[in-house]
């Protein structure tokens, strides 16, 4: 699935509010969004992959197209894993799969110039059980 919308890094995705943690206006905004455009363009997709594999365990790819390297060509400083929690989220809400299900998750960061967007692949892999004693 391609996500047109970037995620707000974490360090922006909340805010304080009496004490209390909520989402912040960027964050809400991004997970509207995402959602709204995952669930009108990916229907009938979505409801296939659902319908066979809810209650199993999942491996999450993420694909973040976004600008990686300074001008010099060195990494800017952006840590990759400020940008998966929204984007579990989302996802987890769009299946209604609870991603307490996903087992691993990769991330890709993918340097462009042009518009940021996420690349989502999202499929079914059985957990590893160690058995020692």
């Amino acid at each position: 699935m391609i996500l047109p919308h970037f995620p707000p890094p974490l360090n922006r995705a909340y805010v304080s509010v009496r004490g209390k943690k909520i989402l912040s206006r960027e964050s809400r905004t991004f997970k509207s969004q995402s959602i709204g455009y995952l669930s009108t363009n990916y229907l009938e997709e979505i409801s296939e992959f659902v319908s066979e594999h809810k209650g199993k365990t999942f491996v999450l790819v993420i694909r973040l197209y976004s600008r990686w390297r300074s001008k010099k060509g060195g990494l800017i400083r952006r840590d990759t894993s400020n940008y998966v929690k929204l984007v579990e989220d989302v996802i987890a809400e769009v299946l209604g799969i609870d991603d307490k299900y996903n087992i691993r998750i990769v991330v890709d960061k993918i340097h462009t110039l042009g518009k940021e967007y996420v690349e989502i692949y999202y499929y079914p892999q059985e957990m590893q059980i160690c058995e020692e004693t």
